[in-house]
């Protein structure tokens, strides 16, 4: 044979992916992609027993075949039903305990066991290899929260690009309507049951009941072996007969729909309804309100009477008032000026002592300050002292500063005044010897020693370890004092 008559694939449409959702076994989102190579074309499904090859053909089974087409009867060897209920639930089996039979399911329950709301998808993308155009069909389950077979609801899409069934989860809370298929896929067509979009995918792919049914019995290896029953199977028409009771059964898929659909309407009513009563009792509560809102505080016709009153009543006091407010603002404006001007003399009488002070003590009160202010500005620097404002006592002349350290609860008056005594030997002598700031290591003790030093303090003793296991040493600040530095 030529190389073209070798060639197996299909002149028109190939399958490109098929994509599901909480699907049996396959929980969540799964996307399987089929060979659609033109050498090469066929995809072969291969695994252990129940791990999911009959799953993911019976989804193609709920997808594309006439209702009532069987599902895989060998799978689970029977111990499960199969149907889309079965399969959104996800069960798996049955336990045998003392309370009988009970199913067993994958998802749709709390951590309580209660039925919740969940939905599936089947999407069937197909490319057709002669035009190149994509059809895609998708079949999308809903089961509201509860435990009902019944209640699946099913809704069938068609769309000339690949449909992603995700995007629906964003609706996963409320059963699907058409126009949420409308907002995801734009421009897709959207059919009220299972036969009229049978109808429409088969008549674009070429296909048929009969041919439908075959393939399905081809797939369960069920495949008629007889001739008239290839023709009885997959040519002839279905017997009247049958094709009535099919169009029942579409009939009353729809009516079930609609049923669902009058209940879904007969609690929105309901809910309209009580709207209506408590909308009653806030038309009656409003009337009474609107009684007083000529002077309530919360509305904004009170709130304008009420602002209104009050700057006429405020208008009336302040001028009633203004008067006597003039005359105490001159009076104030009288003693203000009278203060001020004895200030300026206490300030001229200040400047004059403290320049008599300067002349009769030769400079000795500028230099006590000057000491004062050397020794606020050494403890800043070598201990990060923080100082107050200074305190001047210009009758005595005392100046202090309170210093205090960081982390620390300890103060340090610094003070000077005129007529203090000289200190004398410091070594040896009764009363205040020296004190001692902790800087937290040796490195420490030493690094400040040696700064001090450097900038031209006495180290009087040390760095060293004392007889009583102190590691320290002893500087003199700026007027002598003894400070111990330890660790």
């Amino acid at each position: 044979m030529a190389g073209d008559d070798m060639k197996i694939i299909a002149d028109r449409w190939m399958m490109e992916s098929r994509q599901i959702v909480n699907w049996g076994s396959y929980d969540g989102y799964q996307e399987f992609r089929p060979s659609i190579d033109a050498e090469s074309p066929v995809t072969l499904l291969a695994g252990a027993s129940e791990s999911g090859k009959s799953t993911l053909v019976d989804a193609q089974i709920s997808l594309l075949y006439p209702n009532g087409t069987p599902y895989n009867k060998a799978s689970n060897a029977g111990r499960s039903e199969r149907n889309d209920y079965t399969y959104l639930r996800g069960m798996i089996g049955i336990s045998d305990d003392d309370n009988g039979e009970t199913p067993i399911f994958l998802r749709g329950r709390d951590a309580n066991g209660t039925p919740q709301a969940i939905w599936g998808a089947i999407v069937d993308t197909y490319v057709n290899r002669t035009t190149g155009s994509t059809l895609s069909c998708g079949k999308f389950l809903y089961l509201p929260a509860g435990d009902g077979k019944d209640e699946v609801r099913r809704r069938y899409i068609a769309w000339n690009r690949k449909i992603d069934p995700q995007i629906m989860d964003r609706y996963r809370d409320t059963p699907f309507t058409p126009s949420m298929f409308k907002k995801a896929y734009p421009d897709c067509s959207i059919f009220p049951n299972a036969s009229a979009f049978h109808a429409y995918i088969w008549q674009e792919m070429g296909l048929s009941a009969e041919a439908c049914r075959l393939l399905h019995k081809i797939q369960s290896a069920d495949a008629p072996s007889r001739l008239d029953d290839i023709f009885k199977q997959g040519v002839l028409d279905v017997p009247e007969a049958l094709r009535l009771a099919q169009d029942t059964v579409d009939d009353y898929d729809r009516f079930n729909a609609n049923f669902h659909s009058m209940e879904d309407k007969a609690r929105r009513v309901a809910k309209l309804q009580d709207i209506q009563t408590q909308y009653d009792a806030y038309a009656k509560h409003l009337t009474q309100v609107r009684e007083y809102e000529a002077v309530n505080p919360d509305s904004q016709q009170g709130l304008e009477t009420l602002t209104l009153w009050m700057r006429s009543r405020m208008a009336s006091e302040v001028r009633a008032g203004l008067p006597a407010a003039e005359r105490k603002v001159k009076q104030q404006e009288c003693d203000l000026y009278e203060a001020q001007e004895r200030i300026s003399d206490v300030n001229r009488q200040r400047e004059a002592i403290v320049e008599r002070i300067k002349g009769i003590d030769g400079g000795t009160l500028q230099r006590l300050s000057d000491d004062l202010e050397r020794a606020r500005a050494f403890y800043e620097h070598y201990f990060a002292a923080t100082a107050n404002d200074r305190y001047h006592n210009v009758k005595t002349g005392l100046q202090t500063y309170f210093l205090t350290f960081p982390d620390s609860a300890t103060r340090l008056e610094l003070m000077t005044r005129p007529g203090l005594a000289p200190g004398g030997e410091r070594m040896m002598r009764e009363g205040y010897i020296h004190c001692a700031f902790s800087v937290g290591s040796r490195e420490a003790v030493d690094r400040l020693t040696a700064q001090l030093v450097a900038d031209g303090y006495p180290c009087l003793s040390g760095p060293r370890t004392t007889g009583d296991g102190y590691y320290e040493s002893v500087v003199a600040d700026p007027d002598g004092n003894l400070l111990e530095i330890t660790i």
